[in-house]
């Protein structure tokens, strides 16, 4: 019951117009079974601190997708707005838990999308304190989008979002097998992962690379 009471929001809200509920957690199900996914590092190790940030970008999807390929992070993280809640934002941008290692939950609660409606919504995961600070990177954009609330006295929209329902711009979803978490309750068990992919290239790879371009520059003489 630790792990609930610190990732999941119970609260009573003084509900207003256009108003949210935002939860985003990689471990939905708290049971490190179907629908959960532990976040690892590019070395498969998981992660026990790091940045995860839930918001929108600037440009359009387009725009995000050829940044994606153009591996241009610094753009990405530039373009990037993660939501500020008015109250309890839980965690706030930077919420991988240490009580689970390589889970995390965002939560904001109320929350006023009126700039990020009919945006789509991502969350972006960094292996530093913050983006600018990682070397390691994942890009989930979630399948939901901000839609306007209802008109009072209807509930505020709600949105609880995972790693389920929506697709990877960077990052790899895997398994890793022996885990063992009291706090999920599982025992050398096979778990689903997210990876993150590292943004710096391996010393053998920028090697490589720098070889390459001396004989490029020496077949040129």
């Amino acid at each position: 019951m630790k792990l609930i009471s610190k990732i999941i929001v119970i609260s009573s809200l003084a509900y207003t117009a256009n108003a949210a509920i935002v939860q985003v957690s990689s471990v939905p199900n708290l049971n490190g079974g179907s629908g959960d996914y532990l976040v690892v590092d590019s070395t498969g190790a998981l992660l026990t601190s790091g940045f995860a940030g839930t918001g929108g970008f600037s440009v359009s999807d387009v725009t995000v997708s050829s940044l994606v390929s153009n591996n241009d992070y610094s753009g990405l993280i530039a373009a990037f707005t993660p939501f500020v809640g008015t109250d309890d934002f839980i965690l706030g941008t930077s919420a991988v838990l240490g009580v689970v290692p390589g889970a995390f939950t965002i939560s904001v609660d109320p929350f006023n999308p009126t700039s990020f409606i009919g945006q789509s919504i991502y969350t972006f995961i960094g292996n530093g304190a913050t983006l600018g600070s990682s070397t390691e990177y994942a890009l989930f954009l979630h399948s939901e989008t901000f839609t306007a609330d209802p008109a009072a006295p209807a509930l505020p929209n709600e949105y609880y979002m995972d790693l389920a329902n929506g697709t990877s711009s960077i990052g790899i979803f895997g398994t890793k097998n022996n885990v063992t978490d009291e706090n999920l309750g599982i025992t050398n068990a096979t778990v689903s992962t997210y990876q993150l992919v590292n943004a710096i290239p391996e010393p053998s790879s920028l090697l490589l690379s720098i070889v390459g371009l001396v004989f490029l520059a020496r077949r040129k003489r």
